[in-house]
Parts: C-alpha cells; sequence; structure tokens
C-alpha cells in the first residue's frame, strides 16, 4: 500500500507536497499509511491546503 501511496503523491504534482518532499513523507507512514515518524505538529493537517483533490 506504501508504494501506491507514493504513486499517488507523485501524480498529484502539488507544490506543497513537492517541497517537503516526496521521500519524506512516505518515510513517515507504515505499510497500512499509519502515521509512525511525526511530532505532534507534524501530525496537524493544514486547512487551505490546495493540491486540487
Amino acid at each position: 500500500m506504501k508504494k501506491e501511496f507514493k504513486k499517488w503523491l507523485i501524480s498529484l504534482n502539488c507544490e506543497g507536497i513537492n517541497s517537503l518532499g516526496i521521500n519524506e513523507i512516505v518515510s513517515r507512514v507504515d505499510e497500512e499509511l499509519r502515521i509512525v515518524r511525526a511530532n505532534e505538529q507534524e501530525r496537524i493537517v493544514p486547512r487551505g491546503v490546495d493540491c486540487g483533490v
């Protein structure tokens, strides 16, 4: 599932996601896409981030 998640992130071609780094984002989730490596601030989903989804 993690591999498909990475492909999906790439397909979004979103400036915000790309600036964070696809590999960095993927490295913070496990195979079931649960967050495994993030501090409290990183776990917050910001409002107003628009990737056209």
